[in-house]
């Protein structure tokens, strides 16, 4: 009785094992009574000198999961008595998740106790075992960027290829989501490591989840070039699959290296750009939408990217394939004016003279179908067509220079020679397309390069007639 009046909660735990020693019951009540208090303030520090007999029957009276608690403090020898105890129960004691939602495993990796990890695999631990809300032991180490649980429960033989239940992410797209802008350079590069061990022990590298996006997409999102590149290690890589967009990896290259910082100057596609990198490992630069037809310089033109339209003509992409419209990347290019692009094409034999086709007629397409009182569609426009309907000077400009420079140069290199005389669906030349936008100075161009002043359209009318009925007299006198 003396005794308890010195008892306090930072000698509470030394006297209940004085008071067991002694035999001294009152006071061994009297400390496990303030024990049971102050239970959560306790670390492993306070019980690391208590004999692990004792400490483990103190475990067992103060809580539901004296394993749980014994990793918790670090203490090995009474996860053993533990073991011992629950020999024949281990499957199910070993597997349990206590009132914190934690599995035993898990708290032993996430305090890197390698010894107790290793004792818990060795007596029926589940390396794939899930928690409450579902989530598997390999999937907490990477969410909170655990090398060591990763690495740990990869080498003991967990599933690499788990996935989660709703989004359907593996393990490897996981570690690819990590971005180094807001992530520790040694966690980007642990997790770098993990995907290489993932990859090692059979992961499925093309594997896609709920959105089609493969680990390789991920990656290029969110630009983490160290699991990038130990993905595009692997040869059992398919750089060609597409995500529920419709897009490959190397359109989300260079998609986010057109839209990353300093995007008012032109990218920077250098040997070491994502894109470069994809075009090196045999990434296709000729990709097609399904839905529209369009390659990636189609969409690369349609965005305005026009850094990314030159460096996929630049690396062997098809200057000549049509989409389901009948136009080439050159005529999206003439139509957003993107001049230096359309040089590019010209330059590497895409067609001046190619017309489109307009519209495809499908019982899906209503509007193709002539219903309402919208104008029939113009079709067999040529890329410059295009250019002066939108009056992009800078793009007819090229295309003059082209001509001249190509009739000068006295061999077209299977480069096409610009024929300025054909004809749309309703039979204007791309003269009379500048007369009648008004653009005077480049139709007396167009004729010092060959433009035809006396092509008629499908009526039967020349320009000049076109001009006197339209009452456009300033066109009538040019």
């Amino acid at each position: 009785n003396g005794l308890m009046s010195f008892v306090n909660m930072k000698n509470c735990i030394t006297f209940y094992q004085t008071a067991e020693e002694m035999q001294a019951d009152l006071l061994k009540k009297h400390c496990s009574e303030l024990i049971s208090s102050h239970w959560d303030q306790f670390s492993s520090e306070d019980f690391a000198h208590m004999p692990a007999p004792l400490l483990y029957r103190m475990f067992k009276t103060k809580t539901e999961y004296p394993l749980h608690t014994a990793i918790r403090t670090e203490r090995e020898d009474v996860v053993f008595l533990y073991l011992i105890e629950f020999d024949s129960q281990l499957s199910v004691k070993v597997n349990e998740v206590d009132n914190k939602g934690d599995l035993a495993l898990d708290l032993s990796l996430k305090s890197q106790q390698r010894g107790i990890a290793q004792t818990l695999v060795a007596n029926k631990a589940d390396v794939n075992r899930k928690d409450n809300s579902g989530k598997c032991l390999l999937y907490k180490a990477i969410q909170r960027g655990d090398e060591f649980a990763a690495e740990f429960l990869i080498n003991s033989d967990c599933d690499v290829n788990i996935a989660t239940h709703l989004d359907k992410e593996t393990p490897l797209h996981m570690v690819s989501r990590f971005d180094p802008k807001v992530t520790d350079a040694q966690v980007i590069q642990g997790m770098a490591h993990i995907a290489r061990l993932l990859l090692d022990h059979k992961a499925d590298v093309n594997t896609q989840d709920s959105t089609g996006s493969t680990p390789l997409h991920n990656a290029i999102i969110s630009k983490n070039e160290a699991v990038f590149e130990v993905l595009l290690s692997s040869k059992k890589i398919n750089m060609e699959i597409k995500n529920s967009d419709g897009h490959t990896a190397l359109w989300l290259a260079l998609q986010h290296q057109e839209e990353g910082p300093g995007d008012e100057v032109s990218p920077d596609y250098e040997e070491t750009s994502l894109a470069a990198r994809l075009i090196q490992a045999k990434a296709s630069p000729d990709a097609i939408e399904p839905e529209s037809g369009n390659s990636l310089l189609h969409l690369a033109a349609q965005h305005r990217y026009q850094a990314a339209g030159i460096f996929l003509t630049k690396h062997g992409a098809s200057v000549g394939h049509p989409n389901f419209k009948g136009e080439t990347p050159l005529h999206v290019a003439c139509e957003e004016g993107l001049a230096d692009l359309v040089h590019e094409l010209l330059m590497h034999g895409a067609n001046p003279n190619y017309q489109t086709v307009g519209t495809p007629v499908s019982a899906l397409n209503i509007a193709a179908l002539g219903f309402g009182d919208s104008e029939p569609e113009v079709s067999q426009q040529t890329p410059l067509h295009l250019a002066l309907t939108k009056g992009h000077h800078s793009v007819v400009q090229v295309f003059l220079d082209y001509k001249v420079q190509l009739a000068k140069s006295g061999s077209t290199n299977k480069r096409i020679l610009p024929n300025f005389n054909v004809k749309d669906s309703q039979g204007q030349t791309v003269l009379g397309l500048a007369l009648w936008n008004h653009m005077h100075d480049i139709a007396d161009r167009l004729l010092k390069c060959g433009a035809n002043i006396n092509e008629k359209n499908t009526a039967g009318m020349t320009l000049l007639h076109q001009a006197i009925e339209t009452q456009d007299t300033n066109s009538a006198l040019f």
